[in-house]
């Protein structure tokens, strides 16, 4: 029973670093979004667009594909032309077509996508963290049933003499 006990353990533990290294992604990129709010906004042209499949999952066992799509644009700022990319988009643009985006104004080859900071990633993170201190919780207060009936029936004993 204690070899469960320490695999639970051990599995809670590892879900735990993973929710603490995704909760600092997120608030990285959080903060970086935070840092782009007071960026210059432009209009930017799709000018290439390359599709492809991305596989997750065990090289021998079940693999998952998805189609991503990286996406080649370009923008004006300060009357010169720059270039950009979002890659593994999840959903593709058409050759010339327009969307807002942000630059650096103290850089303008620097841009984003993201016009506003998004919580999205961030409560993800969160929730995962949640999600693996319950799961230790769990597993280090729970005791197995075996054992609390023993335990009754040596009071049981105890009393009896």
């Amino acid at each position: 029973m204690k070899s469960k006990k320490r695999s639970a353990l051990i599995f809670g533990i590892f879900v735990l670093c993973f929710g603490i290294a995704f909760f600092v992604m997120g608030m990285v990129g959080y903060m970086q979004q935070v840092d782009q709010r007071d960026w210059s906004v432009a209009t930017a042209t799709v000018i290439n667009v390359d599709r492809r499949r991305e596989s997750s999952g065990a090289p021998h066992g079940y693999r998952n594909y998805r189609t991503v799509y990286d996406i080649l644009y370009q923008y004006e700022a300060n009357e010169n032309i720059y270039m950009g990319e979002i890659l593994k988009a999840n959903a593709p643009k058409k050759l010339g077509e327009t969307f807002p985006i942000k630059f650096n104004p103290n850089a303008p080859e620097e841009s984003t996508k993201y016009l506003e900071p998004s919580l999205g990633f961030l409560i993800s993170g969160i929730a995962t963290l949640i999600a693996a201190f319950g799961l230790i919780g769990f597993f280090m207060i729970r005791k197995p049933a075996k054992s609390r009936t023993g335990r009754k029936q040596i009071k049981t004993r105890e009393e009896q003499l």
